[in-house]
């Protein structure tokens, strides 16, 4: 056998043993696309994966880009979770790890237009939150208050509101730019300050501290909050437009 093998070699000039390793080489490559196509097929994507596609998908270059390589870079974690009816989506640091959650029905309504659109609003919304607690070293105090299951004090309530209103105001320019209808109809028409803390302190049973400071702002009996960032709002990028839906 080994005499054949090394006959069948020698027998071969430079040319045509050339071609034969060519040859080889190019069917075992095939073989390897193969296989990997087949494992592709066969893959079932997580609800993680199919958040990140989601978000890489989003007409705002902040979250399609700089959203998605710091959860590449592990800066932020995209999760799903079934919220029930508590809220779409959240923005938590637990463990201090920056943390979005989207309720898990939104990935799987996000199949039809209405869905994707209130999805994308979500991601806005949260990613709001997070740019919000980057720059903010009150909001960082107010999720370490949380962290500690500590009573918030007034001031901090009414900064919990005034975050809620930066991120609803952001998010319902960014739903009249793009078009979202469906996030347009459910969550920014006719909605102002005062309704938007009233749905708040509904969906919030966990800090009965504020009841008396939100009930005082929805009566206007304390000055509406002001914008929490200590910058311009960030807003999307006018220039970036190819992705509107």
């Amino acid at each position: 056998m080994t005499h054949r093998r090394k006959h069948f070699f020698a027998t071969l000039s430079g040319p045509q043993l050339g071609f034969f390793i060519a040859i080889t080489f190019f069917a075992i490559l095939i073989a390897m696309q193969l296989l990997v196509q087949m494992r592709s097929v066969n893959h079932v994507p997580t609800d993680e994966e199919r958040l990140l596609a989601l978000a890489k998908a989003h007409p705002d270059t902040r979250i399609r880009k700089v959203l998605a390589e710091a959860v590449r870079s592990d800066e932020i974690v995209l999760r799903t979770e079934d919220l029930g009816s508590r809220a779409n989506g959240t923005f938590s640091v637990p463990g201090k790890q920056p943390t979005i959650t989207l309720d898990s029905t939104l990935l799987t309504a996000s199949a039809t237009r209405a869905g994707q659109e209130i999805a994308f609003a979500v991601l806005s919304h949260e990613y709001e939150h997070y740019l919000q607690w980057l720059r903010m070293p009150a909001v960082r105090e107010l999720h370490e208050t949380y962290r500690t299951d500590t009573r918030l004090s007034p001031a901090q309530c009414v900064l919990k509101v005034a975050t809620e209103d930066e991120a609803y105001a952001l998010t319902c320019y960014a739903a009249y730019r793009y078009g979202w209808k469906a996030a347009i109809r459910t969550q920014c028409d006719g909605i102002g300050l005062g309704s938007r803390a009233e749905r708040f302190m509904a969906k919030v049973s966990d800090l009965p501290e504020c009841k008396d400071t939100w009930e005082s702002l929805i009566q206007k009996e304390i000055p509406p909050p002001v914008p929490v960032t200590s910058t311009k709002p960030s807003l999307p990028e006018e220039s970036d437009s190819g992705g509107e839906q």
